[in-house]
């Protein structure tokens, strides 16, 4: 896999880059993905923001 590494001018490494194409992805995960998109499409209010999903989680632990 080719990684390209970028870094800001102190020389700290601030993101990594993988090409998407070189990324292997199971049919099993893409299938998920698939559905959960499907699923989404068909009743849209009720997902979570980000935000909101993360305090959801706090609570919880």
């Amino acid at each position: 896999m080719n990684l390209q590494f970028i870094s800001d001018d102190a020389g700290k490494t601030t993101r990594v880059h993988i090409p998407i194409d070189e990324i292997d992805v199971q049919d099993w995960h893409k299938d998920i993905v698939r559905q959960r998109l499907a699923d989404y499409r068909k009743k849209p209010d009720q997902t979570l923001d980000f935000e909101t999903a993360i305090d959801d989680i706090d609570n919880i632990l």
